[in-house]
C-alpha cells in the first residue's frame, strides 16, 4: 500500500484539530474516526501475488463494513458523560486515541496550520465568502 494512504490519515487527523479548534465555541463536535481494517475495494488495483496476501489478510484481520461503521456511530454520538471529550478527538476502537507524538509536537503544529492556512486559501479561490466565515466562526472564541 503506497505511503499516500498513511498521509491521507495524517492530514485527515490535522484537519479535524484544525476544524475543531475554530468550532470549539459551537454545539458542532468534530471527530476523526478510524473504522479500522474493513472488507471493501481499497486494494482492487492489486495483481499476482499481492492479490492472494490481501486474501489473507482480509481473512484473520479485515472487519465487517458494519463493525467498522460502528466507530462512526460512537464518534457521532458518544457518551452522554462528557460529549466535549469528543471535539477534535481520534476515534478507534471505540475511544479516543491520543494522536501521536508528531501530531501534538511543534513540528507536527506547523505542518497542521500550514495545511489549515493552505486550505482556507485555496477554498477562497473558488468562493469569496470563505476567509470571512472562518474569521468570523473564529471571533467566536
Amino acid at each position: 500500500m503506497s505511503s499516500r494512504y498513511f498521509d491521507t490519515k495524517l492530514l485527515n487527523v490535522f484537519f479535524t484539530r484544525s476544524l475543531a479548534s475554530l468550532l470549539k465555541d459551537t454545539p458542532v463536535i468534530v471527530s476523526s474516526v478510524n473504522p479500522g481494517f474493513c472488507y471493501s475495494d481499497l486494494a482492487r488495483e492489486l495483481t499476482g501475488i499481492e492479490v492472494l496476501l490481501m486474501r489473507i489478510i482480509r481473512k484473520l484481520l479485515a472487519r465487517k463494513a458494519e463493525e467498522g461503521g460502528r466507530q462512526l456511530v460512537y464518534a457521532a454520538v458518544g457518551s452522554s458523560e462528557d460529549p466535549t471529550r469528543l471535539q477534535g478527538a481520534y476515534v478507534n476502537l471505540h475511544k479516543v486515541d491520543e494522536p501521536s507524538d508528531y501530531v501534538l509536537g511543534e513540528k507536527g503544529m506547523r505542518r497542521q496550520n500550514k495545511l489549515w492556512a493552505d486550505l482556507v486559501g485555496e477554498l477562497s479561490k473558488i468562493d469569496g465568502r470563505i476567509s470571512s466565515i472562518i474569521h468570523d466562526l473564529g471571533s467566536l472564541s
